[in-house]
């Protein structure tokens, strides 16, 4: 760490910043060591371009940014879709990336936690729900992706947050 972090503030992804989410998608895939690196333009394929496209459009779409002095570094953002971790339709998927150069510097977590925080306020005022996030690495286990849940209380509700991961696998 080189106190730049302390420098980053957390906010809400402004509309004009949507267009990042498709980069940001890309250096969210996870490619194993020793596997080949996908071309930029998959995420433009339809199983992936849904995590991005016509972002702010539909109903619950979410995003927060890791913003430094030099712009936006990293974001996490949640839709309702049916993606690779589709579990159902009013639980939305959550996908999270930083670029290279600010991974390892607890900033992931903090947009994580500040997303999930707003997330279950808002499930509490519904009544209770889950979101989905999927991974871009190994979680538990090298080599390996596991899939789990997290659950917190939301009032006298609870709110679950599953986790998958996806890889370049799903892609071949």
């Amino acid at each position: 760490m080189n106190g730049l972090e302390e420098k980053v503030t957390i906010r809400a992804l402004q509309p004009e910043e949507y267009p990042l989410l498709a980069d940001l998608l890309y250096e969210a895939i996870f490619v194993p060591e020793g596997a080949e690196v996908p071309p930029r333009a998959v995420v433009h394929d339809p199983a992936l371009s849904g995590y991005w496209a016509a972002f702010g459009s539909r109903p619950g779409d979410r995003a927060l940014c890791a913003v430094a002095p030099e712009g936006v570094v990293g974001a996490v953002w949640a839709r309702r879709m049916r993606g690779y971790g589709f579990v159902a339709d009013d639980v939305p998927e959550l996908a999270m990336a930083l670029w290279p150069a600010w991974r390892g510097r607890g900033l992931g977590t903090r947009l994580l936690q500040a997303l999930l925080q707003a997330l279950l306020r808002q499930l509490r005022g519904e009544g209770g729900g889950r979101c989905l996030f999927p991974s871009s690495g190994p979680i538990g286990r090298p080599g390996g992706c596991m899939n789990g849940t997290v659950s917190a209380s939301c009032g006298r509700s609870r709110a679950s947050v599953y986790w998958s991961a996806i890889s370049t696998a799903a892609w071949k």
